[in-house]
């Protein structure tokens, strides 16, 4: 036999759950919920851009631009020093420095990594150096 269920009132459930939190649901407060954010996508505005754009550019300029600088630097040091500093020297020094920067880029700037052919033994030779065993059979005699 069915019967229709019937939600108890509020103030029967606080009546019969009040002295136990556990059964009232208590425990429902630590519960975190997924809420989207306003945004889904991220990552595709101007700065990302830029930021990978930094990612590869500054390994090329601590490998080629910032040692000429300071080599660009220490030659004006050099010059001053000696007391030879005018501007038709600085821009000798500066067109020396440039011209180093553009070898630099064509040259590639490393020196690439050359691995070395190991040496192969022809399998026949390797075969034919070793000496055939013979076999002595014990019944052979009989």
């Amino acid at each position: 036999m069915r019967i229709t269920f019937v939600p108890p009132s509020p103030e029967e459930f606080n009546l019969l759950f009040r002295d136990d939190p556990i059964k009232r649901g208590g425990g429902l407060g630590d519960i975190s919920v997924y809420v989207p954010s306003g945004r889904a996508v991220k990552g595709g505005g101007l700065f990302s851009i830029l930021a990978g754009l930094a990612k590869r550019a500054v390994p090329f300029l601590m490998r080629t631009i910032i040692p000429e600088g300071l080599n660009l630097a220490q030659n004006i040091v050099g010059d001053i020093n000696s007391g030879t500093l005018n501007r038709s020297n600085l821009k000798k020094r500066g067109l020396e420095s440039l011209h180093n920067v553009g070898r630099r880029i064509v040259k590639g700037g490393r020196r690439k990594r050359t691995t070395k052919k190991k040496r192969t033994v022809n399998r026949k030779k390797k075969l034919g150096l070793r000496k055939k065993r013979k076999y002595n059979d014990v019944f052979m005699d009989l």
